[in-house]
């Protein structure tokens, strides 16, 4: 039985997450020399560094659990998630951080073993869920590195390989299905994660866009995309019982603009959709307006 679908984008645009997302990140050490002294970022004394208190969006599975995010504007510039014990010490679970060299502009780390103990398996799935959350309000016009340190005594971000945005947000959707079968069989409070894929379809104009979803029919209905070029142009489109969804970009404010920013990339942002027992998670793809390819 199905109860009504959540669209969940608008959740993640109220659930108080955006307004430290999109830090403009420049060059830092790797991140893989980070968690020994990350684990300590919630003792520096700037006001930028107190902890602050997460409103849990329609992903994070357990929202009685609470998290915290930490703002550290020291070089590494760094943002940890994690969450606070009873003696109210900070537990980072995931960094976002400044990242060195032209191949990646974030580094997303997931320490582990490097922290302490993260205080359950269900502290794990929140974790990661809250991360996923983060991630998504990241630009998508940047390129990623993940490193998921475990137990392991070096923590390298896939030999640095650059990720696009959509390549993270499944990469992550793989790490919160492996916290959830830890905890056992799939259930309404802990629904599982169904992923779409955004492909591109052929081009028709110079302003008119259209993906196919690929993913459960499900996902489709009353879900919608919204396709955005910079500066401000636009539109939102419902999907098709096929997954696919299109519509004519148009300027909100009406300017011209140069041909270099009316040809520029345009992003897909799947809003998700969650139903009893399943949840199918917001993701994005970058269509490439010169060349007419979409990113996965």
């Amino acid at each position: 039985m199905k109860r009504a679908a959540g669209v969940i984008l608008m959740t993640l645009l109220t659930a108080g997450v955006t307004s430290f997302a999109f830090y403009r990140l420049k060059t830092a050490p790797s991140a893989a020399d980070l968690p020994g002294e990350g684990c300590q970022i919630s003792q520096a004394s700037s006001p930028d560094d107190r902890a602050r208190l997460l409103t849990p969006s329609a992903l994070v599975s357990d929202r009685s659990l609470a998290f915290y995010s930490v703002l550290r504007t020291a070089k590494p510039r760094t943002l940890a998630l994690g969450y606070k014990d009873a003696s109210e010490a900070f537990h980072p679970t995931a960094f976002i951080v400044d990242s060195a060299g032209t191949a990646a502009s974030a580094e997303i780390v997931i320490p582990g073993g490097k922290c302490p103990a993260i205080a359950g398996r269900r502290y794990d799935l929140s974790a990661i869920e809250q991360l996923y959350t983060l991630a998504l309000t990241l630009d998508p016009l940047q390129q990623f590195s993940l490193a998921i340190c475990g137990n392991t005594a070096n923590c390298v971000s896939g030999e640095k390989r650059p990720l696009s945005h959509a390549a993270l947000l499944g990469a992550l959707v793989a790490q919160r299905q492996l916290h959830a079968e830890a905890i056992g069989p799939y259930q309404s409070s802990m629904p599982r994660w169904s992923p779409v894929e955004i492909t591109q379809l052929k081009r028709v104009g110079h302003d008119e866009v259209s993906i196919k979803l690929s993913g459960d029919r499900a996902a489709f209905e009353g879900a919608s995309v919204a396709f955005s070029r910079r500066p401000h142009a636009g539109c939102i489109a419902s999907i098709d019982a096929q997954g696919v969804a299109a519509c004519v970009i148009e300027d909100s404010h009406g300017d011209e603009h140069l041909s270099d920013e009316e040809n520029g990339p345009v992003i897909a942002t799947y809003s998700g959709k969650v139903l009893l027992g399943i949840t199918y998670p917001p993701t994005t793809g970058v269509i490439d307006k010169l060349w007419a390819v979409a990113v996965p």
